[in-house]
C-alpha cells in the first residue's frame, strides 16, 4: 500500500508542472481538417522551438521531480526553461533502481509541454507513459523507514497523462482517434478516476464536437463519492469548470443545476463526502471551498441573467474599459479588465493584490490574452489553477455584460 506521504508527494508534483503554461494557435482544435494522417501526424519527427533547447541539471535526489519543483512559475520564460530542464533530464538520464525517476520526468515534460501548446510533443511523452507496463519505475516510496522503488502501476499517473493525451490529440483535430483511444480507460468506474484525468477528456470531448460525451464527464466530476479517497474535495472546483462550460454551451439550466449541488451545501460545509476526514478547518480545505462556492454563486448569477437575455458574449460591445472582481484561490480578488476597440476585444488583463497564490500566477498571465485570441469564453482552465482561471472567465463574462450596447 502507498502511504499518505507518497500520494501527496505525487499530486503535489502533478500540480507543479501544470501550473506550466503558454499562448498556443492550438489552444482550441481548428473546424478544419487535419492535413496529415493521425498516423502520419504522430509518426512524425520531433520538431522542438527554439526554447526548448536542453539546460543541464544535475541528476541526483534532490531533482527527483525535475525542475518543476519551482511551483511559483509566473511567466512563461521560467515555464519555458523549466521545460528546457525537464528536456535534458529525459534525454540525459535512463530508468534505474538509483534514479528511478526517469518516467516521472517524462511524464511532467508530456504534461508541461501540453500546456504550452506543444500538442505534438505533449503526445510523444504522454502516450509513452500511457503505454508502459504496469511494473515501469515511478519514483520512490518509504516503507517502514525504508526506500523503495514504486511501480506505475501503484500510481494514478497513466490515468491522468491518458486524459491529458486525448486533449492533445483533440486538439490537433483527430477526432476519431480521440474516440478510439477513449475507450481504453473507462472514466466513469466510481473511484477509477482522477480528477484532472477526467476534466483533459471531458475538454478533449468538447473540442472534437462530442457535447454529449462531454457533459457527461463533467458531471461526473461533480459528484464527490465518485472519486472515494482520490481527492473528492476537487469535486467543488469541478462543478465551476462544469458551469462554466455548460454557460459557453448556452445551457444555463444546466448551469444553474451544476452550481446549486455547491451552493445548497453552505458556505460552511463539512460534508464529509467532499472532505473526508480531513480537518475541514484547515487553511487549504476552507479556502478551497469558500473560493468555489462564491464563484458558483457568481456562475449561478450570470445563468440567471441570461436566461433574461443578458449573455455574455464578444459581439455588439461598447468601446471602454469594463472591469470585474470576484475571490480567486486563496480568497484575495481577481480584478479583470476588458477594453474593447471597434467592437471587440483587444485586451483582457487580470491582477490579484497581496497575498497571491502560487498557483494563480500562470493563470493570471496566460489565460486572458488565450481568450483575446479565441474572442471566446470556451478556452480551458489552466490545470491545478482552476478556481484562478474560472474566477478569470467570469469576471470576462461580467464585464462583457457591462460591454453590451
Amino acid at each position: 500500500m502507498l502511504n499518505k506521504k507518497f500520494i501527496l508527494g505525487i499530486l503535489i508534483g502533478l500540480i507543479v508542472v501544470t501550473v506550466l503554461t503558454g499562448c498556443s494557435a492550438n489552444e482550441n482544435a481548428s473546424n478544419e481538417p487535419a492535413e496529415l494522417t493521425f498516423a502520419e501526424w504522430s509518426n512524425q519527427e520531433l520538431v522542438w522551438p527554439e526554447w526548448a533547447e536542453p539546460i543541464e541539471v544535475e541528476i541526483n535526489e534532490e531533482t527527483r521531480r525535475g525542475p518543476t519543483s519551482v511551483r511559483n512559475t509566473f511567466d512563461i520564460k521560467t515555464a519555458r526553461e523549466n521545460i528546457a530542464k525537464m528536456r535534458y533530464l529525459v534525454e540525459n538520464s535512463e530508468d534505474t533502481d538509483e534514479y528511478p525517476y526517469h518516467n516521472m520526468w517524462k511524464n511532467n515534460l508530456g504534461s508541461g509541454l501540453l500546456k504550452l501548446g506543444e500538442n505534438h510533443l505533449a503526445y510523444y511523452y504522454l502516450n509513452e507513459i500511457v503505454n508502459l507496463s504496469p511494473d515501469a519505475n515511478y519514483g520512490t516510496d518509504k516503507v517502514d523507514g525504508k526506500r523503495v522503488v514504486v511501480s506505475i502501476g501503484e500510481a494514478l499517473e497513466q490515468k491522468i497523462a491518458h486524459g491529458r493525451m486525448l486533449k492533445a490529440i483533440a486538439r490537433a483535430g483527430y477526432g476519431d482517434e480521440v474516440m478510439s483511444r477513449y475507450q481504453e480507460y473507462d472514466y466513469q468506474t466510481k473511484g477509477n478516476v482522477f480528477s484532472e484525468q477526467l476534466n483533459a477528456a471531458a475538454w478533449a470531448m468538447g473540442l472534437i464536437g462530442e457535447e454529449e460525451e462531454a457533459f457527461k464527464l463533467f458531471e461526473y466530476g461533480i459528484t464527490p463519492e465518485n472519486f472515494n479517497g482520490l481527492e473528492p474535495w476537487q469535486a467543488s472546483s469541478n462543478v465551476l469548470t462544469a458551469s462554466s462550460y455548460a454557460y459557453v454551451k448556452e445551457d444555463y439550466d444546466k448551469v444553474l443545476d451544476f452550481t446549486e449541488r455547491l451552493i445548497s451545501e453552505g458556505i460552511d460545509s463539512t460534508n464529509p463526502a467532499y472532505f473526508l476526514d480531513h480537518d475541514t478547518k484547515s487553511k487549504y480545505f476552507n479556502r478551497h471551498w469558500k473560493s468555489c462556492y462564491q464563484l458558483a454563486e457568481g456562475f449561478k448569477e450570470l445563468a440567471t441573467k441570461a436566461k433574461n437575455g443578458e449573455v455574455a458574449t464578444f459581439t455588439d460591445l461598447k468601446d471602454g474599459v469594463y472591469t470585474s472582481s470576484n475571490t480567486g484561490y486563496i480568497l484575495t480578488p481577481i480584478e479583470v479588465s476588458v477594453t474593447v476597440e471597434n467592437g471587440k476585444v483587444v485586451d483582457i488583463k487580470a491582477t490579484q493584490e497581496e497575498p497571491t497564490d502560487d498557483k494563480s500566477g500562470t493563470a493570471l498571465e496566460t489565460l486572458p490574452p488565450r481568450i483575446v485570441k479565441a474572442q471566446s469564453l470556451e478556452v480551458d482552465a489552466i490545470s491545478s489553477a482552476t478556481i484562478s482561471s474560472e474566477s478569470i472567465k467570469l469576471g470576462v463574462a461580467q464585464a462583457l455584460i457591462k460591454a453590451k450596447k
